[in-house]
């Protein structure tokens, strides 16, 4: 249950592929960062880490690496969530 004045969110993700690279033999590096206000449930989770190598195949390398996040937010900012808390580089 989560505190009061609070929402959990449970969030899977999965880093599927990548397109269009020149090298071969990649892996993906990610750093997931929150905002302030958002308190992981489990604080021991790795919130950066890395895919395994992959090789070209049919012009695209393909990973399958999946992970979850479990967060609680505050009730004021859960109608934010979604609109501007996920940026891509």
């Amino acid at each position: 249950m989560p505190p009061k004045h609070t929402t959990n969110i449970y969030i899977f993700f999965e880093i599927i592929s990548a397109e269009q690279f020149e090298s071969d033999n990649l892996h993906i590096l990610y750093k997931i960062c929150l905002p302030d206000k958002y308190k992981l449930l489990d604080e021991s989770l790795q919130m950066q880490g890395s895919t395994h190598s992959s090789w070209q195949k049919n012009d695209q390398w393909n990973y399958g690496h999946c992970f979850e996040l479990i967060f609680t937010v505050p009730d004021d900012m859960k109608n934010d969530f979604g609109n501007n808390t996920v940026n891509q580089r």
